[in-house]
């Protein structure tokens, strides 16, 4: 029920006895006056607007800030666009403190920075609320921050346009492992890591997301998109599209014993774009790395240095120790650097298991490289019309063959397949039970 008008001290008791709504500004002008009102279960519902006053949070934090949230409440705006909390440059916008739970719905925010961690949601020490049908945008120093066991569900959102030290879009660490679901990440920028830094032992998923347009400043720094270091995280049905590093990773970089699975995704038009860049797609080193169902296309590599190789991926170091699985993906128009090498695929001192994978149509060093060490598995697998070599290296586990996929529409980016296709089950050329081979079975050109 909707409370009447009254002083805060009435609010407060009222609200002790049932969950109510405490409408700003109509029933106070300040939110801060609300969220403090308010119990677990209340919600405090805020009109359409814009909210500016800072303010220093209880305890030793020295960053203030727009709102400081509370544990069980729901924090509900009128829409992105409308209502907007912002930090003026001269704070955060919403500061979560072991808030347990609760429900941040239907703001923009914006504007925020400080020296420390001055994101536009920062969230830190086992906070976990739910963040829903936000925006957040032009914060100076991070989008969204989740440290020290924090792990919101963050859902259909858009963080874009952010700048950090490190991890423009979202800085997540210190074993924290939030779940981001139909959410846009985009036009967020950094001097390393443009996107989303992954980092001491967090384990955030990423289902139906969008990683876009993300970038570095520094020379040499890598990470467009997204850098994954001692940490673990799944990607489902995301894309991971357009993101440049100066350094190694254009769109994913992952390293230092880390664990990545990604599922039925796009990553595609990354690049690195400086002398040293390895993996204009993605750059593995010493980490296990699940790659499955997967578009991995018209990525580049083309600096000038003599590692900017492995247009698609640069896998550096998966051996006994570290496990790479690539299956049912299509490596298509990635590209190294002019006579480089590993135009869709590099190996160094790697040896991944490569089944049932279209490699087609890369540039510059062969579609599949074999450098030092390197001894893959690989079969049930389609490498055909790269430039430079066709062949199989390592292991040959049969079924493996060079002949066109049959894309429905090449080379304009519809990997999908004709009815004529080799790629189908039952239409290899040599006759082996492979099943589908490649990302995506018949396409709508048939």
């Amino acid at each position: 029920m909707k409370r009447g008008l009254g002083s805060l001290a009435a609010l407060l008791l009222v609200s002790s006895v049932h969950a109510n709504v405490i409408d700003v500004p109509s029933e106070t002008t300040l939110l801060q006056a609300a969220i403090n009102a308010a119990v677990a279960g209340d919600t405090v519902r805020v009109a359409a607007g814009t909210y500016d006053s800072l303010f220093y949070p209880p305890g030793s934090d020295t960053t203030r800030c727009v709102a400081y949230m509370k544990s069980g409440i729901t924090l509900l705006g009128a829409g992105i666009g409308q209502t907007i909390i912002d930090g003026m440059g001269q704070g955060r916008g919403i500061f979560c403190l072991n808030v347990a739970s609760g429900r941040i719905e239907g703001f923009t925010i914006r504007n925020s920075f400080a020296e420390n961690h001055g994101a536009g949601i920062y969230c830190y020490q086992n906070s976990s609320p739910t963040i829903r049908s936000c925006e957040v945008t032009e914060c100076g120093d991070g989008g969204i921050i989740c440290r020290f066991g924090s792990s919101p569900s963050i859902e259909y959102s858009e963080i874009t346009d952010n700048v950090y030290k490190l991890g423009g879009g979202m800085l997540i660490e210190a074993a924290s492992s939030p779940q981001i679901v139909h959410t846009l990440i985009r036009g967020n920028s950094a001097p390393a890591v443009g996107g989303v830094l992954i980092k001491d032992g967090s384990a955030p998923s990423f289902e139906d997301c969008t990683i876009d347009s993300n970038y570095v400043t520094d020379f040499n720094a890598s990470a467009g998109g997204v850098s994954i270091t001692t940490a673990s995280a799944t990607f489902n049905r995301c894309s991971i599209t357009r993101n440049r590093a100066n350094g190694s990773g254009g769109g994913l970089d992952i390293r230092d014993e880390s664990t990545v699975v990604i599922d039925s995704c796009v990553i595609a038009d990354n690049a690195t774009t400086d002398d040293f860049g390895p993996g204009g797609g993605i750059y593995c080193e010493l980490s296990d790395l699940s790659l499955t169902n997967s578009e991995i296309a018209r990525n580049s590599a083309p600096g000038t240095d003599g590692l900017s190789d492995g247009g698609g991926l640069f896998l550096f170091v998966a051996d006994e120790t570290y496990v790479a699985q690539i299956t049912g993906c299509t490596f298509a128009e990635n590209a190294s650097k002019t006579g480089g090498l590993g135009g869709g695929i590099y190996l160094q001192f790697a040896n991944p298991t490569i089944q049932r994978t279209i490699i087609a149509a890369n540039e510059n060093g062969a579609g599949l490289y074999c450098d030092a060490g390197s001894t893959p598995s690989v079969g049930c697998t389609d490498i055909w019309g790269n430039d430079g070599a066709d062949a199989v290296c390592g292991n040959d586990l049969g079924g493996n063959f060079s002949a066109d996929p049959l894309f429905c529409a090449f080379p304009s980016g519809d990997y999908t397949l004709q009815a004529a296709s080799p790629c189908l089950p039952g239409q290899h050329p040599n006759g082996a039970s492979c099943g589908l081979i490649g990302a995506y079975g018949l396409g709508p050109c048939n």
